[in-house]
């Protein structure tokens, strides 16, 4: 997972004989936003319901979100707002027994061999894609490199 301008990217991959990398699955990837329709509370609730579903849907086994690289200079509401969607996460993957850590971009880019301040730059053929998934230089790149890097890292599944 990654967690980016407001967006939480759910990228999931499979363990898979032919790759240490695993397999992505672009189809059962998804991104999602906060419903600012809604007060906080019910917001965070909303959210972290619609990643239990996404994760129940994918069968998940485990999750890995790529740690933020920015602290300094934040403003409140961009850490309010990155901070609100990681517990979003947190509490999801807690309510469904999933193991959850997150992944410094330093163990990325060693695992993908890309630079660690640049994880977005990850070649899509060696996560097993064989076209760009939808949203690949949003956030979505980040995402399904923490989920590779879970795989080769954790033996996840």
């Amino acid at each position: 997972m990654n967690i980016k301008s407001g967006h939480t990217f759910i990228a999931i991959s499979e363990a898979a004989d032919s790759s240490e990398l695993g397999s992505a699955i672009p189809s059962l990837s998804v991104r999602l936003t906060v419903n600012s329709g809604l007060d906080d509370a019910l917001a965070l609730a909303d959210l972290r319901n619609r990643v239990m579903q996404a994760l129940r849907a994918s069968k998940a086994e485990a999750v890995g979100l790529v740690a933020t690289r920015a602290y300094s200079g934040w403003k409140y509401k961009d850490a309010y707002s990155r901070i609100s969607a990681v517990c979003s996460v947190m509490l999801a993957c807690t309510e469904l027994s999933l193991p959850y850590r997150e992944i410094k971009t330093s163990e990325i880019g060693k695992t993908l061999a890309v630079p660690a301040t640049d994880v977005k730059s990850v070649n899509h053929a060696s996560l097993g894609l064989s076209v760009i998934p939808t949203y690949w230089t949003t956030g979505m790149a980040e995402a399904f490199a923490a989920a590779a890097t879970l795989i080769a890292t954790d033996g996840a599944k």
